[in-house]
Order: structure tokens, then C-alpha cells, then sequence
């Protein structure tokens, strides 16, 4: 893909995409076959006009669907949404290009690194790998710096003053 694609897409990530960390606890509460929430990067962008959408699903997979408005006289959304590596695929690729949101890619990102790291513990036990808890506190704080980045009340202040 050419760079000015990428710059385009990386573009349209800081004005309408979304970088976010899924915290799954699924295998906790329901199947009980876990101690330890999943974690994932997750990556979107929802447009009112499909062209985007549809370039960025071509050349990235994920998923593409089209969401009904919300808003009484609203448009039909258009989404592509990608998640653990497509999600980091798709960040390194654009990463160079983002200028807004280059913070929270770059947390996605890091949490990739945690997670690589996190799949050298392994429990005979369980059959399945393990993460200590530190490791587990590293992650949680990824999602708390995300979601300082992403609070709209910081953005609130600084326009205050």
C-alpha cells in the first residue's frame, strides 16, 4: 500500500477512529476455566459514508457492518472495527502518519508487547498460559492511561482556559 494511502487512512483514525483496550472476563465469571481477565486491542472507525469504511476493511480485514442510527433523524453508520493482531497490523502500518492519536496507538501497541511476553508463562494446571499479577497491573494500567488520554473532561479544560 502506498504511503499516501496510509497517511490518508492515518487521517481518518485521528478524526473519527477509535484505539481502545477490551478487558474480557468472560472465561472468569461464565465458564470459570480462568483466574485472569484477556485483554485486546481493538481498533474502529464508524462514517456515515461507506468509502472509507470499505477501503480500510479491502486492504485490513476485521469486521464490516452497518450500524442503524441512533440519533431519531440519523444515518446508517458505516464500521469496520479490527482487534488483537489485525488491530496491530493495521497500527504499525499507519503509526508513522498519526499525529492525534499516536498516544493511544502507541498503548495498543505496548500492550502487544505484554501480551507476546505474557505467553512464555504457561500452566501444566490449566493447560493454558499464564500471567502473573504484575502483569496483570501492567495491562489494567494501560486501560487507565487509554482512558485518561480519551476522557473528554480533560479536553473540557483546556479549552476553559
Amino acid at each position: 500500500m502506498k504511503d499516501t494511502m496510509l497517511a490518508w487512512i492515518a487521517g481518518i483514525m485521528d478524526a473519527d477512529g477509535f484505539f481502545t483496550i477490551k478487558r474480557n472476563t468472560y472465561s472468569m465469571r461464565i465458564r470459570k476455566d480462568s483466574s485472569n481477565p484477556s485483554y485486546q486491542e481493538r481498533v474502529g472507525i464508524k462514517q456515515v459514508q461507506p468509502e472509507a469504511i470499505k477501503i480500510i476493511h479491502k486492504y485490513f480485514g476485521g469486521y464490516y457492518r452497518i450500524e442503524k442510527p441512533s440519533a431519531k433523524n440519523g444515518k446508517p453508520l458505516h464500521c469496520v472495527g479490527l482487534s488483537c493482531k489485525k488491530a496491530v497490523v493495521f497500527i504499525e502500518a499507519i503509526f508513522p502518519y498519526l499525529i492525534i492519536k499516536r498516544k493511544q496507538a502507541k498503548i495498543l501497541l505496548l500492550l502487544r508487547k505484554y501480551i507476546d511476553e505474557g505467553r512464555k508463562g504457561y500452566s501444566k494446571k490449566t493447560n493454558r498460559s499464564c500471567i502473573s499479577n504484575a502483569q496483570i497491573r501492567q495491562r489494567e494500567n494501560l486501560i487507565k492511561r487509554l482512558n485518561q488520554i480519551n476522557d473528554i473532561r480533560s479536553i473540557k479544560e483546556v479549552w476553559r482556559k
